[in-house]
């Protein structure tokens, strides 16, 4: 599942920048992924050339408060560790 996720999920975008840049060679492009695709895109990115310039930037793309959320602890648990396993590659 992680390698559909994660690893395919790159492979797609990284060919369609691929496809615009053959059309439109000097455009600006903008890629918007979860941040466990970063490594992943970023290892793509360098390999067509592309070098970081500045302080990479992180913005939050969701934030959730999980005390008016109105989820039971019980639920609340189930996610966490569902998350913490995504992250492990389980």
């Amino acid at each position: 599942l992680m390698e559909l996720i994660l690893v395919q999920r790159n492979d797609v975008a990284l060919a369609r920048l691929d496809e615009v840049r053959e059309v439109s060679p000097n455009g600006r492009i903008a890629l918007f992924y979860g941040a466990a695709h970063m490594d992943g895109l970023a290892d793509g990115l360098r390999e067509r050339g592309f070098v970081q310039e500045g302080e990479a930037v992180w913005l939050p793309a969701i934030e959730v408060d999980l005390a008016t959320s109105n989820l039971d602890p019980r639920t609340l648990e189930l996610f966490r560790r569902r998350i913490h396993a995504s992250l492990r590659g389980e």
